[in-house]
């Protein structure tokens, strides 16, 4: 009996020792993720939400958005010049109407825009 309470005892400890160094490896992985992406953000331009960052299409610089894939220097001169002349996107939809922006590349940088 005294070893199987020593062999629960030692099993418990071990237990929470597991979760406690899991738990501070899942902070500190966190912590490092959200650091890396303020650091690559303009002010205002980039937005963390969850693991992804998010690029504010009324804020982001023409480097912020060549960080979009399909979104290369002409498109990205495109699409903030189109924002200086018209005003801010409402929706990100509306970046279909950028010259360079059709449904399919809207669709593949979709997840990764915000209008903020």
């Amino acid at each position: 009996m005294k070893t199987y309470k020593a062999f629960s005892l030692f099993f418990a400890l071990a237990l929470m020792i597991s979760c406690t160094f899991t738990l501070s490896a899942t902070a500190a992985l966190e912590k490092g993720k959200a650091q890396v992406s303020q650091s690559q953000a303009g002010p205002g331009s980039m937005i963390q939400e969850g693991e992804a960052v998010k690029i504010n299409i009324n804020a982001a610089t023409v480097e912020d958005l060549q960080k979009l894939k399909g979104i290369g220097p002409r498109t990205a001169e495109e699409i903030v010049n189109y924002r200086e002349a018209n005003g801010p996107f409402y929706k990100a939809e509306d970046l279909m109407q950028v010259k360079g922006v059709g449904p399919k590349k809207y669709e593949s940088i979709s997840h990764l825009v915000v209008t903020e």
